[in-house]
C-alpha cells in the first residue's frame, strides 16, 4: 500500500517571502487524516491508517531564527521569492530518482576537508559562503533543508548555515520520506541555479570549541561533555578505535528520535526528559561531540534549536582528534585509563 494523496496543492506562482519580523507560531502540529508513512517508538516506519504530525515542527508565520517545520508548512513556502531548498540526502542517484521542486543538491562532504592535520573538519566560514552562495543563497535566502532517515545530514547543514550568522533557515521534519509519503510532488529536473555573491555575518561562531577549551573543560568538569556516538563506540568495544573522554556521557542520535532511523524527532516533553536524565538544564554549560562532529550537530541542533538551552557548544575535531594525541587519557569498558595500543613497526 502506498500513500499518494495530496494533502494541499503546490505553490507555483511567486509569493512574498516568509521570513522576516513577526509573532512566532506555536507547535501547530499537521494532522494527517489519511495513510501516511510514520515512525513508531522501536518499530521503525510503517504505513499507518491514523496519519502522524511533525512533533518539534512550529511552522511559524515568518522565520526569524533556525527553527523545524513540516511538510505542509514547506510546500507552502517553495515557491516563496526567496526560498532556497537543499536537499542533503548526499547520495546524487537518490538526488536524481527525485526531489523536491527546485531543490538543490548538497553532500555535506563538500563541507569539510582536513584542517591542521584533523579530517572532516567544518570549513572556515568563507569558504562556506562561497559554497552556498554558489547554490544561490544570499542574505536575503529562506533556507529549508531536508534529508533523509535521522536527520543528521539537515543538522550538520544548519551548523554550517549557523556559522556564517545565516538565521533564517529551518529544516524540514520528517525529510523526503515524508514529503513522497503525503503525494505531494517531486522532480527529477534539475533546478536553474545563479550563483550569489554571499558572505559570512562576522563573529557568528561562537559555539565551536577547540581541543584546548575541551581539554580544560574537561580537567575541571566545567562542563558536561555529551557524545553522540554509538554505545559500543562510546565504550570502546565496536570495530574500530573506541573509547571516550574522562566524565562524557553518552546519548546517540537515536534517542533524540521517534525510531532509530526516523527523520522524526520525539515530542519535545520526551526530548528534555532524555537530557534531564543526564542532569541537564537549559542554562547548563555543554560540548556536544561524536566522532568528527556530523552527528554531534544533531544533539547541538536539538539543544540550542528545539530545546532552547543557551549554554550549548559543539567540539568538531571530537573523538578523531581527542584520540589523536596521545597525552590524553581514553576511557574504554572495563579500562579506567588508556591509550590505544602503537601499530607494530615493519
Amino acid at each position: 500500500m502506498a500513500a499518494a494523496v495530496l494533502l494541499g496543492p503546490l505553490v507555483r506562482g511567486r509569493r512574498r517571502h516568509a521570513f522576516g519580523p513577526s509573532n512566532l507560531g506555536g507547535n501547530d502540529f499537521m494532522r494527517l487524516a489519511l495513510p501516511v508513512l510514520v515512525c513508531t517508538v522501536g518499530v521503525g516506519w510503517s504505513l499507518s491508517p491514523h496519519g502522524a504530525s511533525a512533533q518539534v515542527a512550529t511552522d511559524p508565520e515568518a522565520v526569524t531564527h533556525p527553527c523545524v517545520v513540516s511538510t505542509a508548512w514547506a510546500a507552502r513556502h517553495l515557491n516563496d521569492t526567496w526560498t532556497v531548498v537543499i536537499d542533503a540526502r548526499g547520495k546524487v542517484p537518490l538526488y536524481s530518482a527525485g526531489h523536491l521542486p527546485g531543490a538543490v543538491f548538497l553532500n555535506i562532504e563538500n563541507l569539510r576537508a582536513t584542517l591542521g592535520g584533523v579530517p572532516a573538519m567544518l570549513l572556515p566560514a568563507e569558504d562556506l559562503a562561497r559554497r552556498l552562495g554558489g547554490m544561490g543563497v544570499t542574505h536575503r535566502s529562506l533556507v529549508i533543508v531536508y534529508g533523509d532517515q535521522n536527520n543528521v545530514e539537515p543538522t550538520y547543514v544548519a551548523l554550517a548555515l549557523d556559522r556564517l550568522g545565516h538565521a533564517t533557515y529551518a529544516i524540514m521534519e520528517g525529510g523526503y520520506a515524508k514529503w513522497v509519503a503525503e503525494g505531494r510532488r517531486t522532480t527529477t529536473a534539475l533546478p536553474r541555479v545563479e550563483a550569489k555573491d554571499y558572505g559570512p555575518v562576522a563573529g557568528s561562531d561562537t559555539f565551536t570549541v577547540d581541543l584546548a577549551a575541551v581539554r580544560v573543560a574537561v580537567e575541571k568538569a566545567a562542563a558536561t561533555y555529551l557524545d553522540s556516538r554509538s554505545p559500543a563506540d562510546f565504550a570502546g568495544t565496536g570495530e574500530g578505535p573506541g573509547g571516550h573522554l574522562p566524565g562524557a556521557v553518552n546519548h546517540p542520535v537515536k534517542q533524540d528520535l521517534l525510531g532509530e532511523q526516523s527523520p522524526l524527532w520525539k515530542p519535545i516533553p520526551l526530548l528534555r526528559e532524555s537530557y534531564e536524565a543526564h542532569g541537564l538544564k537549559s542554562d547548563s554549560p555543554v560540548i556536544v561531540g561524536c566522532r568528527t562532529g556530523h552527528s554531534a550537530s544533531h544533539a547541538y541542533f536539538t539543544l540550542r534549536h528545539v530545546l532552547g538551552f543557551q549554554n550549548v557548544k559543539w567540539y568538531d575535531g571530537s573523538f578523531t582528534e581527542w584520540l589523536g594525541n596521545p597525552d590524553l587519557p581514553v576511557l574504554r569498558e572495563g579500562v579506567t585509563d588508556t591509550r590505544p595500543a602503537e601499530p607494530a613497526r615493519p
